[in-house]
């Protein structure tokens, strides 16, 4: 929003507004208010004065309710600047209507107000009609293709869109026309960071923040671009000194400070910003497995165990309802023996890791699922073009499915059952399944009503969220035809053996090759073959497993 109040005038209040206008340039908004207000009680009438109240009270954090209240029965009478003032506090408050409404009504006068142009836009990107978005730029830029704001604007919305070649352009023919006020814009930053360029983004931010060393917003890009390249330390100064500018942290800000926290291995520090998120974040569930991952984390580290322990205990005691920290907070106390927890805990924890799924399993973890189960299945001497009906339990996003086919074509069937419907979305997008279903996994072998029965099962990476085998395996017996064949795979401790199944620091479980084989045996089913592997990597650490080929017979 701009930083101008209205001038006018009138003879009485002449000196008075000039006083209060001075100390509005000088940022000294608590003066300026109250001689703004001293002017207002003499003149109530002067909708002027009473829009520069708003501006002032804008920037001191000091819209409340009253205010509001007393204001609306006049703010038809406001000038312009009034109106662009109310709609900024609109899109504060992510009320969208009412930012339409009174921007509409400045710009029904004919208006060619640049800060106008440069909230609507805003309010058009907020609520996702990029085609009036896009609308606004062809009109505006034009007429105003010289002023560093439009230049700016522009610039960022073709960054977002991809356009990095045009918002280079326009960012350096802004700096070459308003230095100063190009180096406070976002979208100068946005640019940069969508570019992966921190690490030029930095010396522009550190220039910027000489000249205003209030910018927020520039020094939220600053602290982030920051821990991007590894100054961590630097980060948590920057993230530290901008905390302090505000009464209440964001949720956004604490965030990304928590990643830096992250980053530097201040798992503690990292634990402890994350958890005073508000339930209120947009990515809330992001941070369950933020929380979650860090813990672990903190256990693995040397020295830092009981504060480890220590946290998962007060997290569970708060949230007593909640599967998935309670199953967290048994794996970090090392309550190996807990069983299974309940399907919901399944659901909420893949949808929350949907999206991240398929490129987390390529490049963090290397995943090696799909070529252990290809490999069992031609062990297991299955001919392609055999037109097997085929359940992929568990199928997640549809990462198996490539392999699956193969042995479906031409005239079988592929089915994928999974609890999560986010990942059940991605794998419909893919068009490998001939049917999709959301579902306990336990639920869906076991339903009577169900009487589909499968050539073979695939059921990778799955038995790492089930402690007790046996009401899956026996759920495969039912669902399989005679000779049918089922491929599983369990993952096997790192030390020791457990008699039966174990939770592990990670959350998952770990399985015996005894109890998996007897668990096959009191099924129904017979033990065809059993092989080691490489399932993933966590931590840099190889995950090893055994996949298992089993029988109906």
């Amino acid at each position: 929003m701009t930083e101008a109040v209205s001038q006018e005038k009138s003879k009485a209040g002449n000196a008075g507004q000039t006083r209060a206008f001075g100390f509005f340039l000088l940022k000294q908004y608590q003066k300026a208010l109250e001689e703004f207000e001293r002017l207002f009680a003499e003149q109530p009438d002067n909708m002027s004065i009473l829009s520069n109240i708003l501006v002032c009270r804008y920037y001191l954090d000091r819209i409340d309710d009253d205010f509001m209240e007393s204001l609306f029965p006049q703010e038809k009478k406001l000038p312009p600047e009034g109106w662009l003032c109310l709609a900024q506090i609109f899109l504060d408050m992510d009320s969208l209507d009412n930012v339409m409404f009174f921007l509409d009504s400045i710009f029904d006068k004919g208006d060619t107000n640049i800060e106008a142009c440069l909230l609507r836009a805003e309010a058009f990107r907020l609520s996702g009609e990029g085609d009036e978005l896009l609308d606004l730029m062809r009109s505006v830029y034009p007429r105003f293709k010289s002023d560093p704001r439009i230049l700016c604007m522009v610039a960022g919305y073709a960054a977002d869109y991809g356009n990095m070649g045009q918002a280079r352009y326009l960012l350096h023919k802004s700096l070459k026309i308003d230095r100063f006020y190009t180096l406070q814009s976002p979208h100068f930053y946005n640019y940069y960071m969508d570019a992966g360029k921190e690490s030029d983004l930095i010396p522009y931010a550190e220039e910027a923040l000489k000249i205003r060393p209030d910018n927020k917003q520039v020094m939220a890009y600053l602290a982030e671009a920051l821990a991007l390249t590894k100054q961590y330390e630097k980060s948590d100064a920057t993230y530290r000194r901008l905390s302090e500018m505000y009464k209440v942290i964001p949720d956004e800000l604490k965030s990304k400070w928590a990643d830096a926290l992250y980053g530097q291995k201040e798992y503690v520090r990292a634990f402890d910003m994350a958890k005073t998120i508000s339930d209120d974040y947009p990515y809330k569930d992001g941070i369950f497995l933020f929380l979650r991952k860090v813990l672990y984390l903190m256990r693995l580290e040397e020295g830092q165990r009981e504060a480890a322990e220590e946290r998962a205990k007060i997290w569970r005691d708060e949230n007593p309802n909640d599967i998935g920290i309670a199953h967290t907070a048994a794996a970090i106390l090392g309550e190996k023996s807990k069983d299974t927890p309940s399907p919901e805990f399944a659901r909420e924890f893949f949808d929350a890791f949907a999206l991240d799924f398929d490129r987390s399993l390529l490049f963090n973890l290397e995943y090696q699922g799909d070529e252990l189960l290809e490999k069992a299945i031609k062990t297991a001497k299955i001919p392609q073009n055999s037109s097997l009906d085929i359940l992929d339990v568990g199928c997640g996003t549809g990462n198996l499915a490539p392999v699956l086919i193969p042995y479906m074509v031409p005239r079988g069937k592929l089915v994928g059952v999974d609890i999560s419907g986010g990942m059940l979305d991605i794998a419909r997008t893919k068009m490998f399944y001939s049917k999709l279903e959301q579902a306990d996994i336990v639920s869906y072998l076991h339903d009577k009503e169900n009487k589909e029965q499968f050539d073979l099962i695939s059921c990778m990476d799955v038995f790492s969220y089930f402690g007790n085998l046996s009401p899956v395996l026996t759920g495969f017996y039912q669902a399989l035809k005679p000779n049918g064949l089922v491929v599983f795979c369990v993952l096997k401790p790192a030390v020791g053996e457990p008699l039966t199944y174990s939770l592990e620091l990670s959350g998952q479980y770990v399985h015996s090759l005894n109890y998996t084989l007897a668990s096959v045996t009191e099924a129904g089913l017979a033990t065809v073959s059993y092989t080691g592997g490489i399932l993933r990597t966590e931590i840099d650490n190889p995950v090893y497993c055994t996949v298992i080929v089993a029988q109906k017979k």
